[in-house]
C-alpha cells in the first residue's frame, strides 16, 4: 500500500510541474491565466470573458554527430526552440492570437492581440 501511495504522490509531483500560470497585462490592469504542457492548452479570463485554446512550441534544427569506438554518425536534431504561438477563442467567438519568445525554467514573455487590434503584453510563470 506505501509503494501505491508513493507512486501516486510521485506522479502528482511531475504532473503538478507542468503546469503554470499566465498574465496578461493591459493599461495597469491583469488578467489571469494558466497553461498546461502535457496538453498544450491555454485558458485565459480577460473581463469575464473566459478565452481557452492550444498552443505550439517553436522548433528548430540542426545536425549532430556522435561517436562510439571508431563508429562516427550524423543524423538531423530537431527541438523545441521554447518559443510558440497560441490561437485562444472564447465561447462567443471572440479570438485572442498570442506569440511567446522562449520560455526559460517556466518563465517567459510575449504578447497577445484580440480582434479589435488591443495588444497584450504576456508574462509566463512566477
Amino acid at each position: 500500500m506505501k509503494t501505491k501511495c508513493a507512486i501516486l504522490a510521485l506522479a502528482v509531483t511531475v504532473l503538478s510541474g507542468c503546469a503554470g500560470n499566465i498574465r496578461l497585462l493591459e493599461d495597469g490592469k491583469v488578467h489571469q491565466g494558466t497553461y498546461d504542457q502535457m496538453s498544450k492548452s491555454v485558458k485565459v479570463s480577460i473581463d469575464g470573458i473566459q478565452y481557452a485554446g492550444t498552443y505550439v512550441q517553436g522548433v528548430t534544427t540542426g545536425f549532430a554527430t556522435g561517436f562510439s569506438g571508431t563508429r562516427t554518425s550524423t543524423g538531423l536534431v530537431t527541438m523545441s526552440d521554447g518559443s510558440g504561438q497560441a490561437l485562444l477563442t472564447s465561447p462567443d467567438g471572440k479570438v485572442l492570437r498570442c506569440v511567446f519568445g522562449p520560455v526559460v525554467a517556466f518563465r517567459g514573455q510575449g504578447q497577445c492581440q484580440n480582434n479589435q487590434g488591443k495588444i497584450y503584453d504576456m508574462l509566463i510563470g512566477g
